[in-house]
This record gives structure tokens, sequence and C-alpha cells, in this order.
């Protein structure tokens, strides 16, 4: 066999993860996901990305297992395509989920930058004579302000959140390559940006009377409802994968599969 064919013949067969990993480095070559969709617009569908990246790991998992009994030979190779889609389609989710949540929580951002604005405009923000004269006023806006600190810091936690759970799942199941596409990257670091500038705003902003912490972003992190910061961590990713699990099995035509992760969603209560 030639240096060639072989080549070929590896490239043709590879494990779920490198499967998905060259997939993924000849995609990220684009800007956008879209972008990359629409270049395999007029692909026939057996040449479609994910049926290459599932019959890659498919052939692997065969040649592997060469010589160990037809069942045992079948068995390895659908194990091997139900993880490989699961990768794919893992990929897709974490740049779908990354940019719907840059985007809500943006307007989020926008709106904390606004309400700022409105409240370093009020005359008692600064006004030592106007908070003389209304007392009453004084505690509203230093209730307003403690209020929107804490959006500040939900905010915060929101992010760290979603970027923790990420990193998670790509270290674990995309040996820590990065999965998000260059647009949805951009979009996730001008979140970052602008949750750091209010973080940092809401620890020196707030007038007299408002209980200021300077450590508000460790404040936040350490102060989040619904279980310590590594149970959420766990707990969205598990979300994530679970969501990609479903995809990639009612694609592979196993809905018995997909439908047991719902049900079993259902009875822990989504966790």
């Amino acid at each position: 066999m030639s240096a060639e064919r072989r080549l070929a013949k590896l490239e043709r067969a590879l494990s779920p993860t490198a499967a998905v990993l060259l997939w993924l480095e000849e995609a990220q070559a684009y800007p956008s996901l879209v972008a990359y969709s629409r270049s395999t617009l007029d692909a026939p569908r057996s040449a479609g990305p994910l049926e290459r990246v599932v019959e890659q790991a498919d052939r692997a998992a065969r040649e592997a297992l060469r010589g160990q009994g037809r069942e045992t030979v079948s068995a390895g190779a659908a194990r091997a395509r139900r993880q490989a889609a699961f990768r794919f389609e893992l990929v897709l989710g974490l740049n779908c989920e990354a940019e719907e949540v840059a985007r809500l929580e943006g307007l989020r951002a926008s709106a904390l930058f606004f309400q700022m604005r409105a409240l370093t405009a009020d005359p008692l923000f600064r006004g030592v004579a106007a908070r003389r004269r209304d007392p009453i006023g004084v505690e509203r806006h230093a209730s307003a302000w403690q209020s929107w600190r804490d959006l500040v810091a939900v905010l915060l936690v929101t992010v760290e959140l979603e970027e923790e759970a990420r990193a998670q799942l790509e270290v674990r199941y995309l040996d820590g390559h990065a999965a998000l596409f260059a647009d949805a990257a951009g979009e996730w670091a001008n979140l970052r940006e602008m949750a750091d500038q209010l973080i940092k705003l809401a620890a020196i902003l707030p007038p007299p009377g408002v209980a200021v912490r300077t450590d508000l972003a460790e404040a936040a992190r350490s102060d989040r409802p619904g279980g310590d910061r590594e149970q959420r961590v766990t707990a969205r990713a598990a979300e994530l994968a679970d969501q990609a699990r479903m995809t990639a099995l009612d694609i592979l035509g196993d809905r018995e599969g997909a439908a047991a992760i719902v049900e079993r969603r259902l009875r822990s209560g989504g966790q």
C-alpha cells in the first residue's frame, strides 16, 4: 500500500474526538457557523460534515475491533457513531448558546449602563444640599443603587457560569479545543468586557449611604443562590451536554435514547 493510500485510510478512520476536531479545524476557518453552513449547502447529504465525521469514527472503531466478532464490532461502531455525533452537536450547541446568552445578557448589560447614567444624573448623587433637603429621596436613591449593584453581580455570575461550563465541556469532550467560531467568540468577549466594566464601576460609583464592597466580584461569586459554584457549573455543563446528546440520538434515529434523556432530566428536576 502506497504512503498516499495509507494516509487517506487514516484520514477516513478517526476516533470520535479526532474526527470532530479535524472537522472543527476546517469549519473554524470560516468567520461564523452561518458562513460555514452556507458553504456546505451544495454538497450532497452523504458528503455533509456530520455524515463524514460519523463515518470516520465508524471506520476507526471497526478497524480497532477487527476480529472480535460481529456483535462486538457492531456495538463498538454504533458507540463511536454516537460519540462522534454527540461531539459534533455539542460544538453547534455551544456556539448557539454562546450567541444567545451574549445577545440577551448584552441587552441586560446595556440597560445597566443606562440605569447607571440615570442614577449618576440624579441631583442626589453628589448634591450635598439636595441630600439634606430630601432624606426620604436619599434613602430611595441608595436603595436604587443597591438594586443596580445586585443586578450587576447577577450579570457577572451568569457570564462566568457559562464560561466555566463551556470550558469544562471543551476539556472533557474536545481535548480542550475552543468550540466557538470567531463571531461567537467576539460577541462573548464583548459581553465579558461589559460585565467587567460594570463590576468595576459598581465598586466605586455608589454615593454615601450605599454599602460598598470593593470585592463585589468575589462576593457575587460566593453569594450566588442555588448551590455552590462548582455545583452550578456542573449542572449547566450537564444540561448543555444532554441537549447535544438528545439531538445526536434523534439524528441517528435513536428516539428511545433521546426520550430516555428527557425522562431522566424531568425526574431529576433538570439536574
